[in-house]
């Protein structure tokens, strides 16, 4: 392993633990940090970062007090080389660039930034706002002004590669508006109050109505439907193709101007045929347009 103070002149980065968030020490750098878990481990062993003014392991769990300290030295320069791919940027300046992503485009984490600190704290801080079209399975129970989910969340017991609802995970609010109900699904506007890994698809799983076409976390849903309904769920499942989850509105503060920055993105191929379709065949009730969310 090579020693990561060699890559640059450091900077020291201090964060105060506000709670215990049941992470270890290496995943609450990389989350706090925005830098990669693996990054987090070498900075450890190599004895640069410190809690309360000494060494600890990458397995030690920070708890609510504790002073981190971390030397982060600059990134090495990368052997990646660009790809010319059809990426449609929605906002582009000196600081940062927003990009319209498609489905199953792996991202690379660039070097930690002044820009992409801020925005890092401004999530953490809960001042990024983000709102999503998903088709979840079934009709969830919900009052007319929608639903809010508050459940925690944390690693799946049963499987590490996974996240569940579990006692003692970190906390996790959802809130829900149908747009539309269809046979065995509808369409729902999405807004985040947290970040949490996966938290759409494991909330939404929790109470019995996961996503559309989610392959970890309900694959082959459609199939539990009987009669008309399945085969109009197998329907559907066929022709999203992919899992019905959308980005479709992100708005937050420019990190260095200040500036209030909003966009949109309408729903994809395949995704805007498959509403096309189930709206003709399954439709059961409207309430305001897809890709809206409050």
């Amino acid at each position: 392993m090579s020693d990561p103070r060699r890559t640059g002149e450091p900077e020291t980065a201090r964060l105060q633990v506000r709670e215990r968030e049941g992470d270890r020490l290496d995943r609450y750098l990389s989350t706090h940090l925005s830098i990669s878990r693996t990054r987090a481990a070498d900075l450890i062993a190599a004895g640069c970062v410190r809690v309360n003014g000494a060494p600890v392991r990458k397995s030690y769990v920070p708890d609510a007090g504790d002073v981190i300290e971390a030397e982060i030295p600059a990134a090495a320069p990368t052997a990646l080389e660009p790809e010319d791919l059809p990426l449609e940027i929605v906002h582009e300046d000196e600081h940062l660039v927003v990009v319209d992503k498609p489905a199953g485009l792996v991202v690379h984490p660039a070097p930690t930034d002044e820009a992409h600190r801020a925005l890092s704290d401004a999530l953490s801080r809960r001042q990024v706002r983000r709102g999503y079209v998903a088709a979840a399975w079934g009709g969830l129970e919900m009052e007319d002004d929608g639903l809010t989910i508050d459940r925690p969340i944390g690693r799946d017991p049963n499987d590490r590669k996974k996240m569940a609802v579990v006692e003692g995970g970190r906390p996790a609010v959802t809130h829900v508006r149908r747009i539309e109900s269809w046979r065995s699904a509808e369409l729902l506007a999405i807004r985040l109050e947290t970040g949490r890994t996966h938290q759409v698809r494991v909330h939404l799983r929790s109470l019995g109505h996961p996503v559309v076409c989610d392959p970890i976390y309900a694959p082959g849903w459609e199939r539990g439907f009987l009669g008309a309904g399945g085969r109009w769920a197998e329907a559907l499942a066929r022709r999203a193709q992919r899992l019905f989850l959308h980005a479709a509105h992100l708005a937050f503060e420019h990190p260095l101007t200040g500036e209030d920055l909003s966009f949109r993105a309408d729903l994809p191929e395949p995704l805007a045929s498959a509403v096309d379709w189930a709206r003709q065949s399954g439709h059961a009730d409207s309430q305001s347009p897809a890709g809206q969310s409050r």
